[in-house]
């Protein structure tokens, strides 16, 4: 619901059955005695403030002992649904009361230029949660934790990127005291992978929105409006594609989706070190893509982040996500001593010569190096991270080369 002031008393009138015990510690407040979640009692003003809108209006979408509402109406007949709904936005209007009689906001009240509905409410509910499908791949909270150490490594095949919390609202739930606590689980920012979009044994469908193949507990930082839209793009560009190649949704190559979704300024991997505009940009997504260079994730309160450490020096044990693009590839074991520029460009010599790539590495090396404007190419000196990726990207291309599956593994070729 949307409210606004309207500097007069606009109190409704009390809806039937109206309980102030429903909301007592929606806030801290005279009535609040038993909160159920004791650490997160806000004060009036902040619960207001929370849907702060301009104009002086104010979202009503308040997950403590607020206007959360569970149904369960995947199982329930048409009829039932709209009863249900009923209830649901009685609730609201129940919620809104306690605002104006209890908590004294009596010049708060339903906008009325907000939707051209009767009751002045949307003409649809706000679904927290929907029913999920089971993809292709299931994306869960270990992926997001621990994304370089699981047995499937999704993050290469990566078409959208979130950094919320896992934020889940059980309270209104009957049964909730039983549920572990999943208050705000702490986790890095994250890549979402394709083939939660593509459910098993359906052709011809791509699901969006919050219906993805997603595990509860990572539901709750997936179902995010800004994931969402990115999925939303996602499942266009695969659509497309599958239209154009002539191929089923599940045929088309993960890495022709991303490239149309890096073409149109999208990211695939959460990385903060330089903005979409910038010209290393595309080579660190496709290169963190690959796992060649790894990020390092950072839980850091409601902003959760990602770093591929682009201005870091380079070591010689960041550089064995190498042998899982290049097995054939012989890294010498150096532990964390720093890697020089030369020795970058001897171990890239090294694979472009296994992989036939007809090239003069060193003068190709120099080039790139003035292109993206890095400084000082200079052999003897410690390469950084950025510099390598870029490097890498430009003089081996692994990420249109070396082609991967839905579960994101290298799909190895074999000449005969």
């Amino acid at each position: 619901a949307i409210l606004k002031d309207y500097g007069r008393d606009v109190t409704i009138p009390q809806p039937e059955g109206y309980n102030p015990k429903e909301f007592a510690c929606a806030c801290a407040n005279p009535i609040c005695i038993t909160p159920k979640e004791p650490n997160r009692v806000w004060s009036k003003e902040m619960m207001l403030t929370y849907g702060k809108l301009p104009n002086n209006k104010y979202m009503v979408n308040w997950p403590i002992e607020g206007n959360d509402y569970y149904i369960n109406l995947v199982e329930m007949s048409p009829d039932e649904r709209t009863r249900a709904l009923e209830y649901a936005k009685h609730y609201t209007l129940c919620f809104v009361y306690f605002i104006q009689h209890e908590l004294g906001y009596n010049t708060l009240g339903l906008a009325d230029d907000e939707y051209p509905t009767p009751d002045k409410l949307p003409f649809i509910p706000y679904h927290r949660e929907s029913r999920r499908i089971h993809g292709l791949v299931r994306f869960t909270l270990n992926h997001i934790t621990n994304p370089y150490t699981q047995s499937e490594p999704l993050y290469r095949t990566s078409i959208a990127v979130g950094d919320y919390p896992v934020d889940h609202h059980h309270t209104r739930y009957h049964g909730y005291e039983e549920l572990p606590n999943l208050y705000f689980h702490p986790i890095p920012s994250f890549g979402l992978p394709l083939g939660a979009l593509i459910p098993q044994g359906v052709e011809g469908l791509i699901v969006a929105e919050k219906s993805i193949s997603v595990s509860n507990i990572a539901n709750g930082t997936t179902r995010l409006q800004p994931v969402v839209l990115q999925i939303g793009q996602a499942a266009g560009a695969l659509a497309a594609l599958s239209v154009v190649q002539q191929k089923k949704v599940c045929e088309v190559n993960v890495r022709s989706v991303q490239k149309v979704i890096l073409d149109a300024k999208g990211y695939l991997m959460p990385y903060l070190d330089v903005p979409v505009d910038d010209i290393r940009f595309k080579s660190y997504q496709r290169i963190g893509s690959t796992g060649i260079l790894k990020g390092v994730g950072r839980n850091v309160e409601w902003s959760n982040q990602t770093w591929l450490r682009a201005d870091t020096l380079l070591l010689a044990s960041e550089l064995q996500g190498l042998s899982d693009a290049y097995p054939h590839v012989h890294l010498p074991q150096r532990g964390d001593t720093p890697v020089t520029v030369e020795e970058a460009i001897e171990i890239i010599r090294k694979i472009a010569t296994e992989e036939n790539l007809k090239e003069d590495i060193m003068k190709r090396a120099e080039q790139v190096w003035q292109e993206f404007g890095m400084k000082s190419f200079d052999l003897k000196r410690t390469i950084l991270r950025g510099e390598m990726a870029v490097l890498i990207d430009q003089l081996l291309d692994p990420f249109n080369n070396k082609k991967i599956d839905i579960k994101g593994r290298f799909i190895q070729q074999v000449d005969f």
